[in-house]
C-alpha cells in the first residue's frame, strides 16, 4: 500500500537521526536529513499522482472513477493529492449530472437496447422496462455522488444531486404519460383480443395433424401479463381490464404449462400407436379421445379450475393406456 511507503520514510528518518532531533546546538544535521525526507516524499507523491491520473484516464464509467477515488482515498490529505482528488471528484459530479439528464428519458429506442417484437404489448413492456432501469440507474448515480461526499466541491456535489432529483421528477412524468398511453391501447385494441383469447377452448386440433392436439392460448394474453408486470414493478396502477388476469397470472402460467405437457404426452402416445394395428387398440384411442374432449369442446381459459381437472383426468387416462399396453406386451 502506498501509505506504507510514507510511513517507512518517516520511520527511517526518526530512527537514523534520533539523536539529532532535539540537538539545538547542531541542528544542521537534522534539517539536512529532514529536507532529504521531504524531497523523497514529494517524489513519491508525484509518482503516485501520475499513477492516479493514469488510472482515471482509463476509466470509462462513473463507477470506475469512483473505484479509483476510493483506492487513493487514504492519500487525500497528502498535499499534492488533495487538489488532484478534488478535481477528479468534481469531474465525477459533472459526469453524474450529464448521465442523470440522459437517463431520465424513456422511449422505444432506449439506451438499454431491450429486445422488442413489433406488437403493442411488447412495445409497452420495453418502455416500462426502460423506465424501470432508468429509475434504478438514477438511484445508483445519486448514491454514488453521496458516497463521494468526502471530496470535491460541495456546490458541484449539490448540483449533481439536484440534477438526479430533477431527472427522477421528469422520469416520473414520462412514466405516467407512457402508462396512460398503454392503458388507452389496452382499452381500444388489447382488451378485446385478450378476452377472446381467454374464451377459447383450452386445446385445439393440431393444424398439421388432426389426430394430435395443441395448446390453444393466444400469445397476446401473456404479452399483456408481461407488460403489466413491468408496470407493476414501477408501482403504477393497472387498468381494470387487466386486474383479473393479473391476479391469476401465476395460476394461468401453471395451468398453461400443464396443458402443454398433456398435449406433448398425448401426441407421443398417438405416434407410438401408429406402428400398431389401430383397430386392435381402438379402445385405448377412444379412452384418450374421451378424456381430452372437454378441453377441445367446452372448457375455456376462463375456467382454470375446470381445465386443471380435465388435465388431471387426461394424465390418469394416459397412464391407464400406457399400463394396458405394457400388460399386453408383457412376456408371460
Amino acid at each position: 500500500m502506498a501509505q506504507d511507503n510514507f510511513v517507512e520514510l518517516a520511520i527511517n528518518l526518526v530512527s537514523h537521526h534520533r539523536t539529532n532531533i532535539f540537538d539545538i546546538l547542531n541542528s544542521e544535521e537534522w534539517y539536512k536529513a529532514y529536507n532529504s525526507y521531504q524531497n523523497e516524499t514529494r517524489a513519491l507523491e508525484i509518482h503516485l499522482v501520475h499513477d492516479f491520473e493514469d488510472a482515471v484516464h482509463r476509466c470509462s464509467t462513473l463507477w470506475n472513477i469512483y473505484e479509483v477515488l476510493m483506492s487513493f482515498k487514504h492519500l487525500y490529505r497528502r498535499p499534492l493529492f488533495t487538489a488532484v482528488i478534488n478535481s477528479t471528484a468534481n469531474q465525477l459530479f459533472k459526469k453524474a449530472s450529464r448521465e442523470a439528464k440522459v437517463a431520465c428519458g424513456i422511449s422505444c429506442n432506449d439506451p438499454w437496447s431491450t429486445p422488442i417484437n413489433a406488437t403493442l404489448t411488447t412495445l409497452s413492456t420495453r418502455l416500462a422496462t426502460s423506465a424501470q432501469r432508468a429509475r434504478g440507474y438514477l438511484d445508483k448515480i445519486a448514491k454514488l455522488v453521496q458516497m463521494t461526499s468526502w471530496a470535491g466541491s460541495p456546490s458541484y456535489r449539490e448540483k449533481a444531486l439536484l440534477r438526479c432529483q430533477q431527472a427522477h421528477r421528469l422520469l416520473g412524468e414520462a412514466i405516467k404519460k407512457e402508462h396512460v398511453d398503454w392503458i388507452d391501447k389496452v382499452h381500444v385494441e388489447l382488451a378485446f383480443n385478450m378476452n377472446v383469447g381467454l374464451h377459447k377452448f383450452a386445446v385445439r386440433r393440431h393444424f398439421k395433424r388432426p389426430d394430435w392436439i395443441q395448446c390453444n392460448l393466444d400469445g397476446v394474453v401473456f404479452q399483456v401479463v408481461q407488460a403489466a408486470e413491468s408496470w407493476d414493478r414501477l408501482l403504477v396502477e393497472l387498468p381494470g381490464q387487466v386486474t383479473a388476469l393479473w391476479n391469476e397470472r401465476n395460476e394461468l402460467r401453471n395451468v398453461h404449462g400443464s396443458v402443454c405437457a398433456m398435449c406433448y404426452y398425448y401426441n407421443y402416445i398417438i405416434q407410438e400407436l401408429e406402428v400398431l394395428d389401430k383397430d386392435i387398440y381402438r379402445e385405448e384411442l377412444d379412452k384418450l379421445e374421451k378424456a381430452v374432449q372437454p378441453c377441445l369442446n367446452s372448457t375455456t381459459w376462463k375456467q382454470l379450475i375446470l381445465v386443471k381437472r380435465v388435465v388431471t383426468s387426461c394424465f390418469f387416462a394416459m397412464e391407464e393406456v400406457v399400463q394396458d399396453l405394457v400388460q399386453r406386451f408383457a412376456v408371460p
